[in-house]
């Protein structure tokens, strides 16, 4: 499974990484919308996760929902901005909420698969 993380704190990357990589996750990084653009022309990706920072980030979100349907988004974000993930939810798959656990990572991976082998 192909992932792509958009603009991951940096004290959280390389855990992210290490623990996708070891769920057979081939990783990438993207730390801007000109990277997301290069990363997204170049690979099949079958999951982002989106590290919601500001307001920027929804249209980014929206760009990929519209232009790679396929790709599962998940939101990443802070406890504090519930009304936004609500909202995301719409129109994203599923969202985590730091302070966030690592297997909720194997639990979001685990679901995009299943949907993966459904869709074909």
């Amino acid at each position: 499974m192909n992932v792509l993380l958009i603009k991951p704190e940096p004290y959280e990357e390389p855990e992210i990484r290490e623990y996708l990589q070891a769920l057979d996750c081939d990783v990438y990084i993207a730390r801007g919308q000109t990277d997301v653009c290069r990363v997204l022309s170049e690979r099949v990706i079958d999951s982002i996760f989106i590290n919601l920072i500001n307001l920027e980030d929804f249209s980014l979100i929206r760009y990929i929902n519209e232009n790679y349907p396929k790709a599962n988004v998940v939101v990443i974000s802070e406890a504090g901005v519930g009304k936004a993930i609500d909202n995301v939810r719409r129109c994203a798959f599923e969202a985590i909420r730091r302070p966030f656990h690592l297997n909720q990572f194997d639990e979001v991976v685990k679901t995009v698969s299943k949907l993966n082998k459904k869709n074909g």
